[in-house]
């Protein structure tokens, strides 16, 4: 088992080289691969090359315990059309252990090679067509091979496994005929073979191979590299990654090695200089790191890691666990693994036919800047564009006075006016249809978020408020509303026609501030409240348009609207039901467990200054929890959340105050600069419900879902997350970062 205090050393010694995580672009796929044997109806293994794909598929076979196999060449048209132009592999007998060993593939230009039980198939395409031009089945001393195949430069490698893991190398002789190139050997010896062997790439005349930590060896996981000369294949050594990552997936792009990351949860980078393997500092995470469920209770972690790959200066992460479009629908994220030496995240790839147990992202590869992923019963192509420029954040909490931005619907009462110490764009009618919408917008991925407190209703018949997406008139846009039949609705209107895409219960009360989210981005439309999923739909009628807020014989308070072209991101999320020390990067304070309705974490000191800090880098974000104090030592002590943290002395905070007050603040360097105050009654035990927002320069301070402090600044521009308190002890429970 791995020492946690070798892990904690680790996470000290890195947290400070957090790569910033700027909101990445969404996409959705522009081509969907199915295997065209409709027996196969289970992809697990892919490959692109330009306008070549390979997928390897596999069906059940007649036992109903077995597996049978295939692999199917597609190509692209110029007119953008894929088409299933080869059969490289059909009705071979797979794995009778539960599930189906993969078929591995490959392809580059003109040559296309499968893997599988131990057997190499090599393709080349003649002007007949893709002909089987080389079949080596284990050689000796290889126990098994075909956990993974390569192709670059004319060189096909394959993992293999004997007493050793190995990396197989085939080339054309001068006959033409595919013969062994080289054998390398790494990794400890072993008694048993029980694999097919570890993950590997090639670029040019180099390849790496990934060693990974095995229980019964107690091996350190490790990089093995190799270099091919005049005289062969020659091992340039190899680099123990000791507890920093375990290479059971790994990418190779240049001078930059990509290896998958436990203790991160995340992907590792190294870098390549002079022959050696150095850790450059930076590691690839997903900024959507967890997924909070619909209950608003349970939290899952999304760190499940597919395979990698890497190419031009772009990096791919499959996270196959991924819950955004439902529990392991999955994604895959693309990094700019050469921007200044780090690792900006610049996409995030969905499919349109998200599903449960989708798997999306479990194999990827890429060709220049399209990207193939697989999912469960078919492969999605992605083209990320050069061009990955976004439409600016739309922040307006009417402090100004008007609000000359928004064009109110004919019969709307709209107006800005004061409301506990803020402003607020009230429409006060109850007549029939109001909405007002934002003006000069006109994007297709978009989501609008608000606090919305309905401030009456008319005497009879159903009545609501909400939001809309891709409005292009007064009768075409998507929307969401709670009504007062307790009800939350997305809906689309279409030419003057109503209809109903999700619906689900939702109590609804008068003068209840409702933190409300509609997107529609790509294909999906989706409704939160207080952060939370409620309802969803697919549709794609509607492609782009402007947003905004409307209701029907309601009088409503809009205010704090935030416009953004991506969808929610939950950076992070905790329910405290379990021990996950590594999802803490800076610790102060003495901490436990202890129930309280549910588990939740307590800070016991009330010496001094203490903190729970998570997450990597962020600009735009939300930072919400609850909250308690259980003893103050002192007067005028504190405890709340913390947000954009950019080290120990630099950090946005609100605090709630034994001295009945709650304050938004910010330290900068040795400085504490009061932002905004407001009183508040105090009292130990007593549970709050707080939110910190810092969105653009706009920071707002949130008790039991009531604004009470806000400010604007911007001189800290991001950070990580998480709560602090000083000479106190507090307990905290239900921690959730989103980015908007």
């Amino acid at each position: 088992m791995r020492s946690l205090s070798r892990l904690m050393a680790a996470l000290a010694a890195m947290s400070a080289c957090a790569t910033l995580s700027a909101a990445p672009l969404a996409l959705e796929e522009q081509a969907r691969l199915v295997p065209p044997d409709s027996r196969y109806t289970h992809v697990s293994e892919v490959a692109v090359d330009g306008n070549r794909a390979v997928i390897s598929a596999w069906r059940e076979g007649p036992a109903g315990n077995d597996f049978i196999l295939a692999a199917f060449l597609f190509e692209r048209s110029s007119a953008g059309k894929w088409t299933s132009v080869a059969t490289l592999l059909l009705d071979q007998p797979g794995s009778f252990l539960g599930e189906p060993d993969p078929v591995s593939v490959a392809v580059q230009g003109d040559v296309a090679a499968i893997s599988w039980l131990g057997n190499l198939r090599i393709f080349e395409r003649r002007s007949t067509g893709w002909v089987n031009t080389g079949t080596i089945r284990n050689p000796p001393n290889v126990a098994a091979m075909g956990r993974d195949v390569e192709i670059d430069g004319g060189t096909v490698i394959v993992s293999g496994e004997g007493p050793q893991m190995q990396v197989l190398a085939y080339r054309r002789n001068a006959s033409g005929q595919w013969v062994q190139d080289g054998v390398m050997v790494a990794g400890p010896t072993r008694n048993v073979v029980h694999g097919h062997g570890g993950d590997t790439d090639i670029i040019g005349n180099q390849v790496f191979f990934g060693i990974p930590f095995e229980e019964e060896l107690n091996n350190a996981p490790e990089l093995a590299s190799w270099l091919r000369t005049t005289s062969g294949w020659g091992n340039r050594g190899s680099f123990s990654l000791a507890d920093l990552a375990d290479p059971r997936a790994l990418a190779f792009d240049g001078g930059t090695v990509l290896v998958n990351s436990p203790v991160w949860a995340g992907i590792l980078k190294l870098k390549l200089a002079a022959g050696n393997l150095v850790p450059d500092g930076v590691r690839l995470q997903s900024a959507d790191a967890f997924m909070l469920n619909r209950d608003g209770r349970t939290f899952a972690s999304t760190f499940d890691i597919g395979s990698l790959a890497a190419a031009g200066g772009l990096g791919v992460v499959g996270m196959f666990g991924d819950d955004l479009r439902g529990e392991d629908a999955g994604s895959v994220h693309v990094y700019d693994i050469g921007a200044n030496g780090g690792a900006r995240p610049i996409a995030r790839l969905l499919s349109s036919d998200a599903s449960v147990q989708q798997f999306l992202g479990k194999t990827v590869e890429i060709s220049g800047r399209r990207v193939i992923a697989s999912g469960d019963h078919a492969a999605y192509i992605y083209d990320v564009p050069v061009d990955l420029s976004q439409p600016v954040v739309i922040l307006d909490d009417f402090e100004t006075g008007n609000a000359s931005q928004w064009t109110p619907l004919a019969g709307s009462s709209f107006s800005v006016v004061p409301s506990n110490s803020t402003l607020v764009y009230r429409q006060s009618s109850v007549a029939g249809d109001a909405a007002a919408s934002r003006t000069g917008l006109d994007w297709s991925n978009q989501a609008i978020e608000a606090d919305a407190r309905p401030t009456a209703f008319s005497a009879s018949g159903e009545r609501w408020f909400g939001l809309t997406v891709r409005q292009t008139d007064t009768g075409n846009f998507y929307y969401v509303t709670l009504r007062t039949t307790n009800r939350i609705e997305v809906r689309k209107l279409q030419n003057g026609s109503i209809s109903v895409l999700a619906s689900a219960p939702f109590p609804v009360t008068l003068n209840r501030t409702y933190r409300l989210r509609l997107e529609a981005v790509g294909t999906w439309i989706r409704a939160y409240v207080d952060g939370k999923l409620f309802v969803q739909a697919r549709d794609s009628v509607h492609k782009r348009g402007t947003a905004g807020v409307r209701m029907y014989k309601a009088a409503v308070d809009y205010d704090n609207v935030t416009i953004t072209p991506n969808p929610q991101v939950t950076l992070f999320a905790n329910d405290f039901e379990e021990d996950v020390p590594f999802e803490w990067t800076s610790v102060m304070g003495g901490y436990t467990h202890v129930q309280d309705g549910s588990r939740v974490v307590e800070q016991t000191s009330t010496s001094g200054d203490a903190r729970l800090i998570a997450g990597t880098d962020t600009g735009d974000q939300v930072v919400q929890m609850r909250a308690k104090a259980v003893t103050f030592n002192g007067a005028d002590r504190w405890f709340g959340p913390v947000a954009r943290y950019a080290d120990d002395y630099n950090f946005y905070y609100m605090t709630v105050r034994s001295s009945n007050q709650v304050s938004l603040r910010k330290l900068t360097g040795a400085n504490v600069t009061v932002l905004d105050s407001a009183p508040l009654p105090v009292t130990t035990n007593t549970w709050y419900t707080l939110r910190l927002e810092a969105v653009g320069n706009s920071l707002r301070g949130y008790v039991n879902g009531r604004l009470v402090v806000e400010a604007r600044d911007s001189s800290i521009a991001a950070g990580r997350y998480g709560m602090a308190m000083y000479k106190t002890a507090a307990r905290f429970d239900d921690l959730l970062a989103l980015e908007p």
